[in-house]
């Protein structure tokens, strides 16, 4: 057994020591959804409502609901997997709140790019793919609800207007930081809702105060209605080829 279970444990490393075209899909996936870059957290819903990907299906004519392979934001990779709180709008009345499953992905990296790209289908080309100019985090599955925005509805626009995504980017700009030990708290510079067909939100920091290896770990924070979203990156896990990858 114990065999049986440094083998997987060595397969399921194998892409941390290969060349990004050798990479399959599934070593692909794994970054994205299962990787030093991208935690997943379980928080329980604040009120009923919906993740920012429900907010744009649920409304008259929008597109269809997310699914695997969609494409993400242009220009920062192509989005997986739809993480949503199970329900559009209010639920049944007497119905039991189950815990949402919250991504928090470091989407700026190389790696994570580059794993974006290979799931696409597209050409891996590490020199094709140059460093962005922010640290840029995205939050995927997180109930809007869970940041002061309204529910969705299913008869109703209300969840789209311009007025309440600006209410809720700038309470957003205003309380999420990237901490530090030693070092002032690092805050957004720009945040973008309902990115992509899973509805992720992406997190701008600058990177005038740059982050490297000897700061050892990296905490991103964001106040919700339910509780603090606190995610913790050892920065030692987030190497790729001997490089740290942020």
């Amino acid at each position: 057994m114990a065999a049986l279970a440094a083998t997987a444990l060595l397969a399921s490393s194998n892409w941390s020591n290969q060349d990004a075209s050798q990479w399959t899909g599934h070593e692909a996936f794994e970054i994205l959804h299962n990787s030093p870059w991208s935690k997943k957290v379980k928080m329980k819903p604040s009120t009923e409502g919906s993740t920012l990907a429900d907010r744009t299906a649920s409304q008259p004519n929008g597109p269809p609901p997310p699914s695997a392979g969609g494409m993400g934001r242009r220009g920062m990779g192509r989005s997986q997997t739809t993480y949503s709180s199970g329900s559009r709008g209010a639920p049944p009345s007497g119905a039991k709140s189950q815990p949402v499953e919250v991504t928090v992905q470091w989407q700026s990296a190389l790696v994570v790019r580059m794993a974006e790209a290979k799931v696409a289908g597209d050409s891996v080309d590490t020199g094709s793919l140059k460093p962005l100019d922010e640290y840029v985090i995205a939050v995927i599955g997180l109930p809007i609800t869970a940041l002061g925005g309204r529910a969705a509805s299913l008869d109703s626009e209300t969840t789209s207007s311009l007025a309440d995504q600006e209410r809720v980017a700038d309470s957003v700009k205003s309380s999420a930081a990237l901490l530090r030990s030693g070092h002032d708290p690092l805050k957004p510079i720009k945040v973008e809702l309902d990115q992509g067909k899973d509805g992720r939100m992406l997190v701008y920091f600058s990177k005038s105060d740059p982050i490297n290896s000897s700061n050892k770990t990296v905490e991103f924070h964001v106040p919700t209605k339910s509780g603090d979203l606190r995610v913790k990156f050892p920065l030692k896990d987030m190497e790729y080829q001997g490089k740290l990858q942020l």
